[in-house]
């Protein structure tokens, strides 16, 4: 399947303008503990999808699916107008991605945003090291657009000869984080006692090497979707809300274990599943398509005996 990826300042506003069309009752407004907590009265389920602040806190970690305690990554996003096509494939958009052995990684990415087509430089810096310097520009989107270049240029030369005519689509086209991969309990108990549940980035907040956010937030709303249907007028409480997300978890465990292995130095069996593929296209059209259908590589890529058993058949299919 082809690569895609859209701007959530216009991707967030259409679904908003539809959820309204549709009937929805929308409200823009800061939400605080004790808000909620009104709010749960009012409502058979609430929800709570945050990226961060006093409502994730709400919800604990959960320290037997959670394998990191630090941030692994320091993240860089800038985008630009005007790269260049991929010279092995100038008609073909597709994700780039280029891994910098102890440094980190550079993505490059085709999108969407406020005005039109765009790219997207997406550097990730393991902490500490050359790519973990954004932090002073932070503010000043010109400055940050020049050291990704410069960045460029020094370790992923072939990158910085499509980039070095790039401009910044807005002067809100940058972004500079880092947070730790976390797993977190998906209920959380206010100080009523009543009950909230989490969703999206609240209850699994992945690193986004394998770019699996959005994706994870659509999975968890249709499983949380079908667990409301599938309730009926039963209630929709914290048993509800547990097994609602076990069986989001059920998908969200591959990717949660692909990701993490992702931030570690790949070890022989996937160096040589990379290997394959540049020989093999069937070999780089399944890694390539995991992005899009994780649970498969529970199948292959996640056991080093079943990726060596893959990889002997496709040689022997090859050889015959």
């Amino acid at each position: 399947e082809p690569a895609q990826s859209v701007d959530q300042r216009v991707k967030m506003a259409g679904w908003l303008e539809e959820f309204e069309r549709a009937g929805g009752h929308l409200v823009i407004h800061p939400v605080s503990l004790s808000d909620l907590d009104s709010l749960t009265v009012m409502f058979d389920l609430t929800v709570v999808a945050a990226g961060k602040g006093e409502l994730v806190d709400l919800f604990d970690r959960d320290a037997a699916r959670s394998c990191h305690t630090s941030t692994q990554r320091a993240l860089s996003v800038v985008y630009v107008h005007g790269l260049g096509p991929r010279p092995e494939h100038p008609d073909v958009d597709a994700v780039r991605c280029n891994l910098i052995p102890g440094i980190g990684e550079l993505f490059v990415m085709p999108s969407l945003t406020l005005s039109g087509r765009c790219d997207i430089l997406f550097f990730e810096g393991i902490p500490g090291g050359p790519l973990d310097c954004f932090a002073e520009v932070r503010n000043d989107p010109g400055a940050h657009l020049a050291r990704t270049l410069e960045l460029m240029r020094r370790y992923v030369p072939w990158e910085y000869e499509r980039a070095r005519g790039v401009e910044l689509t807005d002067h809100k086209g940058t972004l500079v984080g880092g947070y730790p991969p976390v797993v977190r309990q998906p209920v959380g108990r206010l100080p009523s006692g009543r009950f909230a549940l989490g969703m999206a980035d609240v209850v699994v907040a992945n690193d986004p090497i394998t770019g699996q956010g959005s994706n994870n937030a659509s999975k968890c709303a249709a499983v949380y979707l079908d667990a409301i249907t599938a309730a009926g007028d039963g209630p929709l409480d914290e048993a509800f809300m547990r097994n609602a997300f076990e069986s989001y978890w059920a998908e969200a465990e591959t990717v949660t274990a692909w990701t993490n292995a992702m931030l570690a130095p790949p070890p022989p069996h996937v160096l040589e599943v990379l290997g394959a593929a540049g020989e093999h296209p069937e070999v780089a059209d399944r890694f390539a398509n995991g992005f899009d259908r994780t649970a498969d590589f529970r199948n292959w890529l996640l056991d080093p005996d079943r990726t060596r058993s893959y990889l002997a058949e496709v040689t022997s299919s090859h050889a015959a």
